[in-house]
């Protein structure tokens, strides 16, 4: 089985490429920069796609995605004009790497453009994979690491009340890799059953690192302004408000995990933290 994978440089897709191909699957993909896979494809979200790339492409798995400023409708037409472009070259089978936050009433940019994009794949008939927080060394769980690596005092929104729904990182590549060969259902929700609260997870991730940082409860509204402000003159954060808007939406939840379904037995949320 020949794999394209997009946004190959990125957290999940680079860690899905090499778990594929270790797996002795033919896994070749694009990104926005160089990749040192062979055949991969120099190609961004709003660039046009070509047929070629597809050449003896059996799956497409969509993971690319444009965090710029103003992205939304990049993301959207973009993954889209792929999606076509691989469906007129023969590829039989297309995964879209989506998002909990994927939902109608999603208030993210991000959300919402993963919502309308898989709208139209499942229309059309593809799989739509929606995975929790991934865990792992990328990503915002990276981020978050990263930040109690770094910060002694951290603000904790809402009193760090809000159950997550996490993933790690090799969990989510075996699961994506037996969907592969599964042709239903066509919505995978994969998390673990632990939902632990956002305080808690983050205390045990500060053990994890042997931190001593301390969390300040902050509402969730105090921040958005700030991080708007930021994002607006294009200032770097590690957590922007897309996030914060996402993390506060998912106070209310709208999916039933399946990890189990595709897996049997995933890991326990300890064992993915011992892979930040």
């Amino acid at each position: 089985m020949k794999v394209f994978i997009t946004g190959l440089n990125g957290f999940v897709a680079a860690r899905l490429a090499g778990h594929l191909a270790s797996a002795g699957l033919q896994v070749t993909g694009s990104s926005r920069t160089p990749s040192c896979l062979p055949g991969a494809r120099v190609w961004s979200l709003g660039d046009p796609p070509e047929e070629s790339m597809f050449r003896k492409v059996d799956v497409l798995v969509h993971c690319a995605h444009d965090f710029s400023r103003g992205a939304m409708h990049r993301n959207i037409d973009g993954t889209l004009a792929l999606a076509n472009a691989a469906r007129r070259a023969g590829v039989g089978r297309q995964v879209f790497v989506s998002s909990l936050s994927a939902r109608a009433d999603a208030t993210s940019d991000y959300g919402r453009a993963k919502y309308e994009t898989e709208r139209v794949l499942l229309d059309r008939g593809d799989t739509v994979v929606r995975p929790g927080t991934v865990v792992g060394k990328g990503g915002l769980f990276g981020k978050m690491a990263a930040l109690i690596r770094e910060k002694p005092v951290l603000p904790l929104v809402d009193g760090g009340n809000v159950e997550m729904t996490v993933i790690g990182i090799t969990d989510l590549c075996r699961a994506i890799e037996a969907i592969l060969g599964r042709t239903e259902p066509r919505e995978y929700n994969l998390f673990y059953a632990d939902r632990p609260r956002m305080k808690d997870l983050l205390v045990r991730l500060r053990e994890r690192l042997g931190r001593k940082t301390v969390f300040i409860p902050v509402p969730g509204w105090m921040l958005l302004a700030p991080l708007a402000i930021l994002r607006w003159l294009h200032i770097p954060t590690p957590v922007d408000v897309d996030n914060l808007k996402g993390y506060m939406k998912s106070r209310e939840m709208v999916h039933a995990s399946n990890l189990a379904l595709v897996i049997g037995k995933p890991s326990t949320l300890d064992e993915a933290l011992t892979e930040v």
